[in-house]
């Protein structure tokens, strides 16, 4: 009767496990937030998407005008070439 109240021969439970992380992500909250905008407001979508659709058209179109001409590329080129070929002939012959 000693040994059991004295508790020499039991093992005792393992303790359990709870640990809870101290982790944060910004991005997981970030995408929480806005996914919970949308579910508020569907329509919101939509229009962002066309939103985003014209800023990229405009980006595009932007960049065809801001690209010289198809012409002048070849007409600088050879112009180049030509006054390299000079300064070659003049350094050269004279």
């Amino acid at each position: 009767m000693t040994l059991k109240r004295f508790g020499l021969f039991r093992t005792k439970p393992p303790k359990g496990f709870d640990y809870q992380p101290l982790y944060y992500s910004e991005e997981k909250e970030r995408k929480q937030e806005i996914l919970r905008r949308l579910e508020n407001n569907p329509e919101d979508i939509e229009t962002k998407k066309e939103k985003h659709r014209v800023q990229v058209q405009r980006n595009w179109s932007r960049l065809k005008t801001n690209r010289p001409s198809g012409a002048s590329s070849p007409v600088m080129l050879i112009m180049i070439i030509a006054i390299l070929f000079l300064l070659t002939w003049y350094i050269l012959f004279s």
